[in-house]
């Protein structure tokens, strides 16, 4: 039998010769490395076979998922950021300098108004045709009628005698007054009768003299007209009749009956 002692693992115990401290020393070391990285692999070894072991479901997988799930709830319920107080500064307002009105130009503000005045038919000015106060002639003539609406005189005739105790009227005077609200359009039309009758109502005027000139209200016109009416010795009656040829008909305002005998 063999010498050497050997225990059941196979290691050899048989007594050796003790190395130097110093190389023993070196030794301790290099084994303690070898087993440190012997334990490290051991370690990463144990890892893999817990992570990579197979499973219902892989635990690298699970643990991506618990990540995923752990920063999604993270970044959805994140906390809305604090809000920034900025220090403000307020500016300093200058003063402004005190202002001399009195040192400002003069202006003068101008305003044009147009303004309707109205001229009544005495000559005065005012506001409205209202505002005009009558002034009418004053009509001193025996031959006048007078109505609401107008005032008609014959202020006088020139007439000569003619042949077999005719009478030919070259001029007649006469005034007419409107009183009323509007205006007329007067014609004189004459009738010459003996008798004053239905039948001479009933017959057309024999003359007509124009007064070319519209009278307003409140307004009047005095006029001296030529004429030649011709006046039979048997019939010296005249009838002068004031109408407004404005209508149609003429509507007759006012007459006058003149007799020449």
């Amino acid at each position: 039998m063999d010498s050497k002692k050997e225990d059941i693992f196979g290691q050899d115990f048989s007594e050796k010769k003790e190395a130097p401290a110093a190389a023993k020393e070196d030794k301790s070391i290099a084994r303690g490395m070898d087993n440190l990285l012997d334990g490290i692999v051991l370690i990463l070894r144990g890892f893999k076979s817990i992570l990579f072991k197979s499973f219902r479901i892989n635990l690298l997988i699970l643990l991506v998922l618990l990540l995923l799930i752990f920063f999604g709830a993270r970044y959805l319920y994140q906390q809305p950021p604090a809000p920034v107080v900025e220090n403000v500064t307020c500016p300093v307002c200058d003063t402004c300098p005190e202002f001399n009105v009195s040192l400002c130009p003069k202006t003068v503000e101008k305003e044009v108004v147009n303004k309707l005045r109205y001229v009544c038919p005495s000559g005065e000015i005012v506001d409205s045709s209202e505002d005009c106060v009558a002034v009418y002639p004053k009509i001193t003539s025996a031959d006048v009628a007078t109505t609401d609406d107008v005032t008609f005189s014959i202020d006088g005739l020139t007439y000569e005698p003619d042949e077999n105790n005719a009478i030919r009227i070259k001029w007649v005077n006469f005034t007419i007054v409107n009183k009323g609200t509007a205006r007329i359009e007067p014609e004189i039309q004459v009738k010459v009768y003996d008798v004053w009758g239905s039948s001479v109502a009933k017959e057309a005027p024999k003359f007509f003299i124009p007064v070319e000139e519209t009278v307003e209200p409140q307004d009047w016109v005095i006029k001296q007209k030529r004429t030649n009416l011709y006046v039979p010795a048997s019939n010296q009656t005249l009838r002068f009749f004031l109408v407004d040829t404005l209508p149609s008909p003429d509507l007759e305002l006012a007459s006058i009956e003149k007799s020449l005998s």
